[in-house]
């Protein structure tokens, strides 16, 4: 097995060929240029920037119309919020034998929450992918190290030992603890800092594969360079070579190095600098190269076209590269695709200028214009402009005119531009907050805008979930498996999501495979659907058992899918409970999660007896009072347990339970039968039968 810390850059066929990649990348980047500039231009649009695209020269009105801004937003936040559904459930997890390991499913949906993956990757990735016509992002793990001290009380030392002396208090003492704490950490790529060569491959993998690759620009200061060769990420030669000559590092051929969208994002939003950080641009190259006898996929590091700063195998187990990308419309025999405003940037820069025509329409129609004689009216320069002004000529001398109202139909033809705009994005009037733009649509047309943005919010979400969020899932499953060495205590769900307990997750194994599937969109669809599927429902009721052909029906599971998606994941199990999940827990793993500050609730299987004992032994570590409240509740729940059986025994037994426990009649009674029952015709009182065998005794006789 080789190392794959190895430094690979010393061999002379390994520089080689690793040059060989950077040219390709390099080119690589010289071709994407005019896709660049485009991309620049569209992020402008984003941002409402005039620019050179605007015909309209004039100084009265310097107006941006927000139709695209408006149109990428609602984009954004309808399909975030179909990726993720509000029951919080994300992450489906098939085993090979068909079960669901609902602890595994609970430790992804965790490092989704730690990645935040809701609020700071997919919406900046679903708006890049817009801008840009690309979904990319790159995951990877991070530790964070922080020391923290604690508060503890020991035994007094004496000499070089610690004494239990009585007299003598515990004392006082603060500790300091190192923790580490891993997770995974995803990573939004700009397409312009990304190139997949040869660009007529269908995907990244394929360009690995067919002796291409993929090249990712990193911008790093100084420092990051020096603490990448401590860590050992880089060659601490090629390091110290890199940034001798810093101000002037990190510059390539292409002259692709002014292209930093990042200062561009940075401007927009307000910030600006005096002097701009000095970074080096760092090529990150993933590709196939010859090691040995067998072509291994690697990580190359360039610093320019003359140092290599790192080669290595690839550090991943899963031998896959960390970057996923995905174009937002797929274009044949291409791995990147066509912006989606780029259609509609027309329409945009042509509203803008119609409204800056419009509103400088506008302000001359709000002066007025006075038309007079200067022959028959000498006194011009008494006609002030002022409250209660007097005129001194001729009024039929004098005309007073208005500049005509054209901006009136300069806006019609802006809300022309922005319903072309919101057609060709599929942005319909129900996913933006105003809905119909001049009038409140019918029923019937709600219902259509509702039809309508299913399908195509499902049709988009689809390619970010098959592209990007699938593969994801799998990440967080491969990075768990490699990095994480201790276990970890989540929130995880139990059978159906019906139970949620608290488990302790162990390092996942390799040998355990799983088939990951991001389910909020399947969620999300369900919800809507959910009409359609108790319609659905009412039909099975009503069909006879004979026509199911020997099946029943069982309307649990989607009980379950309502309740789920109408009160969330942590009421609908108080709604509909599942006797099966009802499974005692043993009081040491209690014990454990108290110590950490949970909250464990007494379950009606626990011994009470046990628990009880077991917890006593252990309520010198409880800190926050849950564990004595808990015993409480324990001593609560026996004497509840008691009393249901001298409860139970009472009703079975009103005269005493009789000696072995068993159930007897008294002395003297006969079992009676069920009350309010008639009987057959001719029946003959239970007093009166007599035995067949005896003839009757005569009247009157002794």
């Amino acid at each position: 097995m080789e190392d794959l810390d190895k430094e690979l850059s010393t061999n002379k066929a390994i520089r080689e060929q690793a040059f060989k990649k950077y040219k390709m990348a390099e080119s690589g980047y010289a071709e994407q240029k005019d896709r660049v500039n485009t991309t620049i231009d569209n992020w402008k649009m984003h941002n409402c920037e005039l620019d050179s695209n605007q015909a309209y020269e004039g100084a009265l009105s310097r107006v941006y119309v927000p139709a695209v801004h408006d149109a990428v937003e609602a984009r954004v936040t309808r399909y975030t919020n179909q990726l993720f559904p509000t029951n919080g459930r994300f992450v489906e997890v098939i085993t090979e034998d068909g079960t669901y390991p609902y602890a595994h499913m609970a430790l992804i949906e965790n490092y989704v929450h730690k990645s935040k993956l809701r609020t700071e990757v997919i919406p900046p990735m679903i708006r890049s992918g817009d801008m840009e016509g690309q979904y990319s992002i790159a995951v990877t793990w991070k530790e964070t190290t922080r020391k923290g001290r604690l508060r503890t009380l020991e035994k007094p030392i004496v000499g070089d030992m610690q004494v239990d002396l009585e007299g003598l208090d515990d004392v006082e003492t603060i500790v300091e603890e190192e923790y580490t704490e891993g997770r995974p950490h995803v990573e939004v790529i700009a397409d312009q800092d990304l190139v997949i060569f040869p660009v007529t491959s269908t995907s990244i993998e394929d360009a690995i594969d067919n002796g291409g690759g993929v090249c990712r620009m990193m911008r790093m200061s100084k420092g990051k360079i020096e603490r990448m060769a401590r860590e050992g990420h880089f060659s601490e030669e090629a390091a110290k070579q890199l940034t001798s000559g810093f101000s002037s590092a990190g510059s390539n051929q292409s002259g692709y190095s002014d292209k930093d969208i990042e200062q561009t994002q940075a401007w927009s939003a307000g910030i600006k600098t005096k002097n701009k950080t000095e970074t080096a641009l760092i090529y990150q190259v993933w590709t196939k190269i010859k090691v040995g006898k067998e072509h291994r996929i690697c990580v190359l590091y360039f610093g320019s076209s003359d140092i290599i700063l790192s080669a290595k195998l690839n550090p991943y187990w899963c031998d896959r590269c960390p970057i996923i990308s995905v174009p937002a419309r797929k274009l044949p025999g291409l791995c990147k695709g066509v912006a989606p405003v780029t259609t509609v940037a027309p329409l945009q820069y042509m509203a803008n200028d119609v409204a800056n025509l419009g509103m400088s329409s506008g302000i001359y129609a709000l002066m007025p214009i006075v038309m007079t004689d200067p022959e028959k009216n000498p006194n011009i320069g008494t006609m002030t402009m002022n409250v209660a002004a007097i005129w001194q000529t001729n009024p039929n001398d004098t005309q007073i005119v208005e500049f005509p109202d054209i901006y009136q139909k300069g806006f019609d033809m802006v809300d022309w531009c922005k319903s072309q705009i919101m057609q060709s994005l599929s942005v319909n009037p129900s996913m933006v907050t105003s809905g119909g733009a001049y009038r409140r649509p019918t029923q019937a047309e709600q219902a259509n805008e509702q039809m309508v943005d299913v399908l195509t919010s499902a049709d988009a979400t689809q390619i970010i979930e098959q592209g990007i969020m699938d593969p994801l899932a799998e990440w967080f499953y491969d990075l768990d498996r490699q990095f994480r060495t201790i276990p970890i205590t989540i929130k995880a769900y139990g059978e159906k999501g019906i139970d949620v307990t608290m488990e302790v997750i162990e390092p996942i194994q390799i040998n355990n495979r799983y088939t990951f599937k991001w389910w909020g969109v399947e969620q999300s669809r369900s919800a809507q659907q959910i009409q359609l599927q108790t319609s659905a429902l009412n039909v099975l009721r009503g069909m006879p058992p004979e026509l199911l052909g020997g099946k029943t029906l069982d309307i649990s599971p989607l009980a379950e899918r309502i309740a789920e998606n109408a009160f969330g994941p942590r009421l609908a199990p108080k709604i509909l409970v599942d006797e099966r999940s009802k499974m005692a827990m043993s009081p040491e793993l209690e014990n454990d999660m108290f110590a950490q500050g949970y909250d464990v609730p007494v379950n009606e299987l626990d011994d009470d007896v046990l628990h009880m004992q077991v917890h006593l032994e252990d309520l010198d570590r409880d800190a926050t009072g849950h564990l004595r409240k808990h015993i409480e509740y324990h001593q609560k729940q026996l004497l509840e347990k008691q009393q249901q059986v001298s409860m139970a025994q009472a009703q079975a037994y009103p005269s005493g339970a009789p000696a072995g426990g068993a159930t007897v009649p008294q002395p003297g009674s006969s079992p009676a039968g069920p009350s309010n029952m008639r009987s057959p015709a001719g029946t003959i009182h239970q007093d009166e039968l007599q035995d067949p065998g005896m003839m009757p005794r005569e009247h009157g006789s002794f």
